[in-house]
């Protein structure tokens, strides 16, 4: 199932903590439906699809890659934009959002919609580039020379200083944690940071764990990871959250 030597594998890790730390899990293990919203060239969809062959996988992006319509043949692909899901109301037990978030212009709007169509007692898990990072291409380190990675954060470093640091200028900057609480709490009812718990599980048996086990034992992981991880269940009521007039500042 592997197309390019380590492809797929490579993102089991994050498939995993997916699938072991959902509130829903035994849902999860059973036939279930699973958006993948911005699949991009569908490792994950793929991923998911291979660990579990009962799930339902759809895969959505505003761009699908030709690449991921020649393989994923057991999965839905559905080319839209996040900020306007074609699906009716309560439809989805699942969603699936890593890094896709921050790429979309209307992302509060993108966040209203994941909330509109999941069943009633449905799941988002969301990861989403943490503005006040560290260290950021965490998990391109194991794929990519040393001296690329830390050319990527110098050229981030610096844009913090000279005030340049902003999605317009081209970098993935995601969210604070205040802002990303904010956000999630205007459609969801309970939002559970799981963020240092992540980096542990995607960092356990790399050259960066024992880094990643200090910070977390000095309380700094949550709040200088190189992303934010959340799972969000919907407000009792279940009512459609109404889109925002505006959006949250990052």
């Amino acid at each position: 199932m592997d197309r390019r030597g380590g492809g797929i594998i490579s993102y089991s890790k994050r498939i995993q903590f997916f699938t072991d730390h959902a509130d829903k899990r035994q849902k999860l293990l059973n036939q279930a439906s699973v958006l993948v919203v911005g699949c991009g060239n569908g490792d994950e969809a793929i991923c998911l699809q291979t660990i579990n062959r009962k799930l339902d996988v759809i895969g959505l992006d505003i761009q699908i890659s030709p690449q991921f319509q020649g393989f994923a043949r057991q999965i839905h692909l559905i080319r839209a934009d996040a900020s306007h899901l074609p699906f009716r109301n309560r439809i989805v037990d699942f969603c699936y959002c890593y890094h896709a978030l921050e790429h979309v212009s209307d992302y509060a709007g993108c966040v209203a919609e994941m909330s509109r169509v999941l069943v009633k007692d449905g799941e988002l898990f969301l990861s989403t580039p943490n503005r006040k990072r560290l260290i950021g291409y965490f998990l391109s380190a194991t794929k990519q020379p040393l001296q690329v990675v830390l050319r990527w954060n110098l050229r981030e470093w610096v844009a913090r200083m000279t005030g340049r640091f902003t999605p317009e200028r081209g970098y993935h900057c995601g969210f604070t944690i205040k802002c990303l609480s904010i956000l999630l709490h205007g459609s969801f009812g309970r939002v559970r940071f799981v963020t240092s718990e992540f980096t542990l599980h995607i960092a356990a048996g790399t050259k960066f764990e024992r880094v990643v086990r200090f910070l977390d034992s000095t309380h700094l992981l949550r709040v200088i990871a190189p992303s934010h991880t959340v799972y969000c269940e919907l407000p009792y009521s279940c009512n459609p959250a109404p889109r925002p007039q505006k959006q949250v500042n990052r």
